[in-house]
Formats: C-alpha cells, sequence, structure tokens
C-alpha cells in the first residue's frame, strides 16, 4: 500500500514539475514575442527612416517612393539626422535584451552600437569634412550613373528629375564646407593631394561626352525613339 502512494506522489510531482516547465515556457516565449514585435517596430522604423534620407539607396534596393530627389547634404539634415539617432537609441535603451530572442539580442546590439557611434561622430569636426581626393559631392553625383536602374522610362524620368536637383544639392555642399572652414575645420593637404584629377571627369567639350550622359548612350527596347530623344534632350 506504501509503494502505491508512493508511486503516485511520484507521479503527481512529475505532472507538478512539467506542468510548471510548461508555463515557464509559454510565460518566457510569450515575453520574447512581445518584446521582439516591439524592437522589430523600432527597427523597421529606423529602416525607413534612412531609406527617406538616403533616396538613391532606397532605388537601388528596390524603394521607389523617393526617386525625385537626392540626398541632403546640409548641415542641418546631418544635424537631423543625429536627432533622430539619439530618438532611437532612447527607445532601443527601453528594451531589456535579456527579454529578446537570441537572433533579435544580436540586432539590437548591433543597432545600438551603429547609433551610439553616429551620435558621437556627430560631435567631431568631421561633420565638415565633406571631401578629399578620393570621395565628395561632385563623385556621389557622377557614381549615379552605376547605382541606379536605366530600364524603363520612369527609370529615366526619375533621373532627369535628379539632375535638375544636383544644383540644389552642390549648393547645399558647399555651404556645409564652408560652415567648417569658420568653424577652423579643413581637409589636411596631403589628403587633398591630387583633388583636382577628381574634377576633370566634369569637364567635357561635347555635352555626349560627360558622365551624366552615359544613360542615354544606349536606348531601352520598352521606350519609344522620340521619348527617348526628348529625354535625352532635357538631359543636355
Amino acid at each position: 500500500m506504501n509503494r502505491i502512494r508512493l508511486m503516485l506522489l511520484i507521479v503527481v510531482m512529475s505532472v507538478c514539475q512539467i506542468t510548471g516547465n510548461q508555463v515557464y515556457a509559454e510565460q518566457n516565449t510569450n515575453t520574447n514575442s512581445s518584446s521582439d514585435t516591439q524592437f522589430e517596430n523600432i527597427m523597421n522604423a529606423h529602416w525607413a527612416a534612412e531609406l527617406a534620407r538616403n533616396p538613391t539607396f532606397a532605388t537601388s534596393v528596390g524603394v521607389r517612393d523617393y526617386d525625385d530627389r537626392l540626398a541632403d547634404p546640409s548641415l542641418q539634415a546631418f544635424d537631423a539626422s543625429i536627432v533622430a539617432a539619439q530618438k532611437f537609441l532612447t527607445q532601443l535603451r527601453g528594451l531589456d535584451p535579456e527579454t529578446l530572442s537570441a537572433s533579435h539580442q544580436l540586432n539590437h546590439a548591433l543597432l545600438t552600437l551603429q547609433l551610439e557611434n553616429e551620435i558621437e561622430a556627430g560631435q567631431y569636426g568631421g561633420k565638415y569634412l565633406i571631401i578629399n581626393n578620393r570621395s565628395g559631392p561632385h563623385l556621389t553625383l557622377t557614381s549615379l550613373v552605376d547605382r541606379l536602374p536605366f530600364f524603363t522610362q520612369s527609370d529615366f524620368t526619375s533621373y532627369l528629375d535628379r539632375l535638375a536637383a544636383m544644383p540644389q544639392y552642390l549648393a547645399r555642399a558647399k555651404e556645409r564646407i564652408r560652415s567648417g572652414l569658420q568653424a577652423g575645420w579643413i581637409q589636411p593637404c596631403e589628403s587633398m593631394h591630387g583633388y583636382e584629377k577628381s574634377i576633370q571627369v566634369h569637364m567635357v567639350d561635347n555635352i555626349d561626352d560627360s558622365a551624366f550622359m552615359a544613360p542615354f548612350k544606349n536606348k531601352p527596347a520598352v521606350i519609344d525613339s522620340s521619348s527617348f530623344a526628348a529625354m535625352k534632350a532635357r538631359a543636355a
């Protein structure tokens, strides 16, 4: 009789333990699910903000919502991006990483590090140094022909819109560099050595030789000749 009671007690205790483990697992899963959802909302909002801030990158990854514009290289836009980064970082710090799934714990750590680095960089004069002998606003613009799609008429139309936006883009970039000069920030001479070579691509006698006209050298079959000729004339 005692043996039967002992066996029943063992069975009951086993059931209680299993049930307790199941409840804990379910609670833990629910916590992860809720926290993961919150984190994904933050991550998605950050990604959307990055696409809006980098229109040509958005186009290159298939997001066509900003096809008519270029990025804003102004100091004001940079400062606004730092404010946005601080807001995202505050939201991330409001989440306990331990409540996230393993994969999102890593994502949380990486995004946090990225935002912290952006915010720290915004405190220094490097934000003024946007041009050297290897990169700069003028080269960013010429690189568009290699980074944008040119398959349909809408592709070319958006490119024309961006060509029209280039004077304003360069004016804002110049003002940012000028702000750096006023604040006492300039590139060391070595990093500007040979800079003049980077502007030679813009110095052509024939407009058809301009890097910006490269997309018009080959007409896609889906665009009729008259429309293509009109767009080419508009670009010139």
